[in-house]
């Protein structure tokens, strides 16, 4: 990592134009509103210096005016914030950068799946009729590529059951994209494994329970110990994995946290890289799975309580891996394409849930994508009421666009403005907490 410059007295420090002070029982919660990105100050002190620095004063001016040692080392840690969080910069007040949906495509390679799984939302199983061919989905690949397309995402169904899939990932990674695959573990071979891992940027499997008898009551008997396996191996070959879990109501126990945290453990010491653990903490309609907006607030407790099982801290963690200091985001990533198995363009990955654009079998991809960042844009916080005139607008990005808008996804039918349907001031006090007990977690000046 570059190392940043050392401040010097001379200095001038430059600040995003917009930036609000909210007072809290730390001191006070300061947020640059364009750049998504903000700091706590301790103390009525750092406050003072921080609106001196903003008004043009050099960093030896303010200096000047610490009348004691106390009060300079309270600028240094403010100058230390500043300096963490890339709030300000010496030569130009710090720009936003924005997630660009239309440079990620996500693929549906097959409907066709060797499990049943109960809280499926794509209802896999059987291959769809008219699923495309290898050389419509190399020529897809090769055209995203070329109109700045940046990562590609297969899943299914199972993307191993569609017998191109080696040549079709190949085919992504020789010509530049990073790959994800998402895969439910089986159908790898030590062999497979071995020969694929040089063309996949990160992998994620799926392990919906702790050992064979609650993994089973999602996704069937005898898969287990074999997913495990080749999780493991994937791991040792090198691959940047993921273990991704979504538990339900009907295999969550009351010793899960315990037991699911033995399994993470297990996995992770016979593993010579990194295991990253994903807990879902909501379930979407599925085969078999449809939970009420209440019923999924209860099972988001029981998870947390899961994730603080293993790391107290992680929710602080993710919080702030999640947030990178000025990368704002300005929607949920609505506008980024998914093409299903039979050629049908979305734009939200929960493609049962929204309308299809046309077919691509055919056509170029230019003239979707372009379409993809125009929804992108439209159905940004900048466009949406209340969100448009909210201070964490570029943090919080306004929700799903599905659960959490009056359009619930579907543009084409919508007639009248955009709002944000969910959001209350509880919503927003909760958010500014998760902001500062995460800030205080990862930094100590």
């Amino acid at each position: 990592m570059k190392q940043k410059a050392a401040l010097k007295s001379t200095d001038l420090l430059f600040f995003p134009q917009d930036i609000t002070f909210r007072p809290c029982d730390e001191g006070w919660l300061v947020i640059a509103i364009p750049t998504a990105n903000w700091m706590v100050l301790p103390n009525n002190l750092q406050k003072q210096f921080l609106e001196q620095l903003m008004q043009g004063k050099t960093i030896g001016e303010v200096y000047a005016l610490a009348d004691q040692q106390k009060q300079a080392n309270e600028l240094k840690r403010l100058l230390a914030a500043i300096t963490a969080r890339t709030f300000a910069s010496t030569s130009a007040p710090p720009q936003p950068l924005y997630h660009e949906g239309y440079r990620m495509l996500n693929i549906y390679l097959t409907n066709a799946c060797n499990l049943q799984c109960t809280h499926c939302f794509m209802r896999s199983g059987q291959p769809l009729a008219n699923e495309l061919p290898k050389e419509e989905w190399l020529r897809i690949l090769t055209e995203f590529k070329s109109e700045g397309g940046q990562s590609v995402t297969f899943s299914g169904g199972e993307p191993l059951m569609n017998r191109d899939f080696d040549a079709i990932l190949h085919h992504a990674s020789y010509i530049g994209l990073a790959t994800t695959v998402l895969s439910n573990g089986i159908l790898w071979t030590k062999e497979r494994i071995e020969t694929l891992a040089p063309y996949i940027s990160e992998i994620q499997i799926s392990i919906d329970g702790f050992d064979e008898s609650s993994n089973a009551i999602i996704r069937g008997a005898g898969h287990f110990e074999r997913v495990v396996r080749n999780v493991i191996l994937m791991a040792n070959q090198g691959i940047r994995i993921s273990v991704a879990t979504t538990f339900t109501f009907q295999n969550l126990q009351d010793d899960t946290p315990e037991r699911y945290a033995q399994m993470v453990r297990d996995i992770k010491q016979q593993c010579q890289h990194p295991v990253f653990f994903k807990l879902s903490k909501k379930i979407l309609h599925g085969r078999n799975t449809h939970y009420t907006e209440a019923e999924n607030q209860t099972f988001y407790q029981r998870i947390l309580n899961i994730e603080r099982s293993i790391d107290p801290h992680a929710q602080h963690q993710n919080f702030m891996e999640g947030h990178t200091p000025n990368q704002a985001d300005r929607n949920c990533g609505f506008g980024g394409i998914s093409i299903g198995a039979d050629g049908e363009v979305y734009y939200c990955n929960r493609v049962s849930e929204v309308e299809s654009y046309g077919n691509i079998q055919g056509k170029p991809l230019g003239p979707f994508m372009q379409q993809g960042h125009q929804l992108h844009l439209q159905t940004s916080v900048d466009h949406i009421s209340p969100c448009k005139d909210c201070h964490l607008r570029y943090i919080c990005f306004g929700g799903c666009r599905i659960d959490d808008c009056n359009f619930h996804g579907k543009l084409q039918s919508h007639h009248g403005p955009l709002l944000q349907i969910n959001c209350t001031e509880k919503t927003i006090a909760r958010l500014e907490r998760k902001m500062i007990d995460s800030y205080n977690y990862r930094y100590h000046f």
